[in-house]
């Protein structure tokens, strides 16, 4: 290799070398945005659970309680049903 090829592969070689550290640190800014993502969704996790769980008591308390006798009403008839008989014009019974 003569100094003109080798300068030539010194310029390329350094050239892949810039390119190489601008995509690992654009990698590294990626990486720090979805650190920080992953944070913040870890954080609305823990808040849904708590949610979630404290929902879980009340409904487990709600339903331990017995029903008030406003719940219930005992004065209430149970719906009756009366068939008739249709006719249709020209008499005959359906």
């Amino acid at each position: 290799m003569n100094e003109a090829e080798a300068i030539m592969e010194f310029r390329e070689a350094s050239a892949a070398v810039r390119r190489a550290f601008g995509a690992r640190d654009d990698a590294r800014v990626d990486q720090i945005l979805a650190d920080t993502r992953m944070g913040e969704a870890t954080v609305n996790l823990s808040d849904a659970q708590a949610r979630l769980h404290a929902a879980d008591i009340a409904l487990q308390a709600a339903r331990a309680e017995p029903p008030t006798p406003a719940d219930i009403d005992v004065t209430r008839q149970p719906v009756s049903f009366t068939f008739v008989e249709a006719t249709i014009p020209n008499g005959s019974a359906e």
